[in-house]
């Protein structure tokens, strides 16, 4: 009854219909029902409700001769003339922006509607509009014609504008045939934006803004219509645009505007220091009696003696003056011992960033820290976030209205400015390299991207990944190789082609195949039951986070007395994901069961785990030169939210050069010893009485000059052929340190911390010595493949080592292959993964072999 009583009586209420108040507001000690609106404006007749005012205005707005301002137009003025710093900051702004090229051209929706790709299909729609393109840039290029203001003189003072008041106020003036004959700046402090009863903005062909000039309204316009432009002689319209645009006022806020506490702070600071000049009180000087008190005369006369005799002589000032006994003197501080520019730099660098521009820009370098070529460019890519790119926007979007409005372009096409988008397609080349290295876009997909032509071989249209060993093309993976393996990049094959294979009988050093022990199980068949089960999303989960665990505790656990242990990783994942093997013990019995094969020796064996340790130790100190406490006081200071490796390579940091010395002694030995090995495999292939005898010519591990004279010119074709897999090595620890970087922002670290992260991926020995391991297995099988074709040897088979994984046992099961051809793993020879030391042993086919 109540509340029926209150519905009637409030639809009385200028005409509005409130909502219904129904029993979820009546009970006891509840919240009450809402009062019934009484509303200011006429009711919407589809709701039967006011609709809602876009702010509390000031009543009477419109009649005010008050602007409605806060801050008075002239203190603004003011500021942006008087605060030096401001006055500098606007500077910097108005150039950095006319000094950008401009272009009228396809907007980036029309590229996208049509569907163009290709650079010449853009061109030929370019040609299509080429006249209106014309005409549009004859017009920008002078775009207030009645005072002759050419585009960098009108942009600077719109920009003055914007910078200031926020208030760019543009009257555009029409020919009587209605074109567009000049954009006229109007100083917008004199114009009075108009509200409508809900605090908007009045639509044509109501007035929207008045200039008030001497105290009252002298003229009124319409706002910018695209589709009823006022025309010379009527109401024109005006156009008047803030860029930091506001809910609860008509009126802008600028920078100058937010800049004025800080300003006051500055212009403050600096009174201080003249007054310290021109009113300071405190004396150079002072001495201190202690004798019995000094009547005020004697005291002033003592100081006239003195100050007579000092002041105005230098003469006098560099001579020496003895005091009566019990006058103590006191130098007191001057301004500059006072003077700390600690509190100043602040202050720059809160005005700098109100305006967004950087310190450097206006003069003041900092005083500590570095300011290299990194720092540079960080500061410029935060001037490029902030205020280029930002402002770049804003001012096309205003062109753009302007010249659908009054120019009738054609709204394929879009005002540009250039120069903006090498950053950008600096990002989107990333983005792009990032896909297509993991098999999210073909390589033909990303020259699409560029609008350039595609390439016409089947590989550019195969999704593939590219990892530390080479590609993996995705298309029938599964057939080329079991799951689970790498597939990778052949190895060169021998300078000499070997003969076609002859019967399949084997030889030695390695036993006969039907004499060979495989208790190892065969590997899992694709499709198999074992194999569905040991891929289930979640055991693949469940790896994945436990791999996660291990590159954490990698980073931080600089001492390792304790290893990490897997518990669902096998011995063969972590290989596959070029682990660490000498601090970690698996729990998973995946890799059970015996690996290495009875009989079958190999002299390397004997020597390369020696030769690896000695090159561990090299490695580790290769990047000794490297500063990691100022690469970690760089990453703390720029705090940037870009790649790291990217950041990396902007600090000059390459590892390549030092990992090539230390890698090139590496390969010599391994040439060595596999050179070596691989003729007592062929004698001893051929005659089973020769025996091994450690005879190395003079060598030992480290002996570089002993290595290359030994080796002779095929360790030249090597190292020739190593420095991809050098550069790749490289790369893949720039990785690590790029993860360092960004793991240790990302946590909050200090540059201390950050540092000491940095070196343990530098020198950790595990890694090293993994490396050392590989890199001279590589060596000895390029070695002992040369040897083989020189020795008109033809088939060859993979022997493992001892601790072998299955991915190696696959290449041992398969028995001998042709010399150059590849095993199951896609090598033709060790290293079938990181930390491998299996090594070829060469196959008799026939009596030729022998011969």
């Amino acid at each position: 009854m109540l509340g029926a009583l209150q519905a009637r009586t409030a639809m009385g209420v200028n005409g509005s219909v409130p909502l219904p108040r129904d029993q979820q507001f009546w009970a006891l000690m509840g919240p009450g029902a809402p009062l019934f609106p009484a509303p200011l404006n006429v009711p919407n007749p589809a709701t039967g409700q006011a609709d809602p005012r876009r702010w509390q205005y000031p009543v009477s707005w419109n009649i005010s001769q008050d602007m409605g301002r806060l801050v008075d137009w002239s203190t603004l003025r003011a500021a942006a003339r008087d605060v030096d710093l401001i006055a500098q900051c606007i500077r910097v702004r108005r150039t950095e922006q006319s000094s950008l090229e401009w272009d009228i051209t396809l907007s980036r929706r029309t590229v996208e509607a049509h569907g163009l790709k290709s650079t010449e299909e853009k061109d030929a729609l370019l040609k299509e509009h080429a006249e209106e393109i014309s005409r549009l840039i004859s017009f920008w290029s002078t775009p207030d014609k009645t005072n002759d203001f050419s585009w960098p003189e009108w942009l600077e003072m719109l920009m003055q504008e914007q910078l200031v008041t926020d208030a760019v106020a543009i009257y555009p003036r029409f020919t009587y045939g209605g074109d567009l004959a000049s954009l006229e700046l109007i100083d917008g402090a004199t114009v009075k934006p108009l509200l409508d009863e809900r605090g908007n903005r009045p639509r044509p062909p109501a007035a929207a803004y008045q200039q008030w000039l001497y105290g009252f309204p002298r003229g009124e316009y319409t706002a910018t219509d695209g589709e009823n432009p006022d025309w010379e002689g009527t109401a024109g319209a005006l156009i008047y645009k803030p860029r930091f645009t506001q809910v609860h006022s008509p009126y802008g806020y600028s920078p100058v505007e937010q800049a004025l506490v800080s300003a006051e702070l500055w212009l403050r600071r600096q009174q201080w220091m003249v007054a310290e000049y021109k009113e300071g009180t405190t004396p150079r000087t002072f001495l201190k009696s202690t004798l019995a008190a000094l009547t005020p005369e004697q005291i002033r006369a003592w100081e006239d003696s003195l100050n007579d005799f000092y002041s105005g002589s230098t003469g006098n000032r560099h001579r020496l003056k003895l005091l009566p006994e019990g006058f103590d003197p006191s130098i007191a501080e001057d301004a500059a011992e006072r003077y700390k520019p600690d509190y100043d730099e602040f202050l720059v660098k809160l005005i700098c960033a109100h305006m967004d521009v950087q310190p450097q820009e206006i003069g003041f370098t900092p005083r500590q820290g570095l300011g290299g070529a990194g720092h540079g460019e960080s500061q410029e890519a935060i001037t490029y976030r902030k205020a280029l790119r930002p402002t770049a926007q804003w001012l096309a979007s205003l062109m753009n209205q302007v010249s659908y409005s009054f120019l009738g372009m054609s709204r394929d096409l879009t005002f540009q400015f250039l120069g903006l988008e090498a950053e950008d397609e600096l990002q989107a080349d990333q983005v792009l390299e990032k896909q297509y290295r993991s098999g999210r876009r073909t390589l033909n997909e990303c020259r699409d991207e560029h609008g350039l032509s595609r390439y016409d071989f089947a590989e550019a249209d195969m999704p593939m990944l590219v990892t530390e060993r080479g590609l993996v093309v995705l298309e029938n993976s599964s057939q080329t190789a079991p799951p689970g393996e790498l597939i990778t990049p052949m190895q060169a094959a021998p300078t000499q082609p070997p003969p076609e294979d002859g019967n399949t009988d084997p030889g030695a050093p390695a036993p006969a195949r039907n004499q060979r022990q495989r208790t190892a199980p065969p590997p899992t068949e694709p499709g198999s039951e074992e194999q569905s089960a040991a891929a289930t999303p979640s055991t693949e989960d469940v790896k994945k986070a436990e791999l996660a665990a291990y590159w954490r505790w990698s980073r931080k656990a600089r001492d390792r007395a304790r290893p990490f242990e897997f518990a669902h990783l096998t011995k063969t994942d972590a290989m596959l994901n070029e682990l660490d093997l000498t601090h970690v013990t698996f729990k998973a019995a995946g890799d059970a069961g015996p690996k290495a094969q009875g009989g079958q020796t190999w002299p390397a064996w004997e020597i390369d785990q020696d030769t690896a340790r000695y090159w561990a130790r090299e490695i580790s100190r290769a990047f000794a030169g490297i500063d990691t406490d100022r690469l970690a006081r760089r990453w703390t200071e720029a705090r940037k939210s870009v790649d790291s490796e990217s950041w990396l390579d902007g600090q000059g940091v390459s590892l390549t050069g030092a990992l090539r010395q230390v890698l090139q002694g590496v390969y010599g030995d391994g040439y060595v010893i596999g050179l070596h090995s691989s003729r007592y495999a062929v004698d001893h292939a051929r005659d089973p009485a020769v025996r091994w005898t450690e005879d190395w010519g003079g060598w030992s591990p480290g002996d570089r000059e002993a290595a290359k004279a030994i080796a002779g010119p095929g360790l030249e074709r090597l190292l020739q052929q190593a420095d991809i897999t050098i550069r790749s090595v490289a790369a893949h620890r720039m990785r690590e340190l790029g993860d360092a970087l960004a793991e240790g922002l990302d946590q909050g670290h200090g540059p201390e911390e950050i540092a000491r992260s940095l070196r343990d991926v530098l020198t950790d020995p595990g890694w090293a010595y993994g490396v050392a391991v590989t890199e001279t297995n590589r060596a000895v099988t390029y070695a002992s493949q040369q040897t083989y074709a020189a020795n008109g040897i033809t088939r060859t088979e993979w022997i493992a080592a001892s601790g072998a994984c299955p991915l190696c046992q696959r290449n041992v099961d398969v028995g001998p292959v042709r010399l150059g051809q590849s095993f199951p793993s896609g090598a033709i020879g060790p290293p079938g993964h990181p930390h491998c030391r299996c090594a070829t042993a060469p196959h008799i086919d026939s009596i030729t072999d022998i011969l």
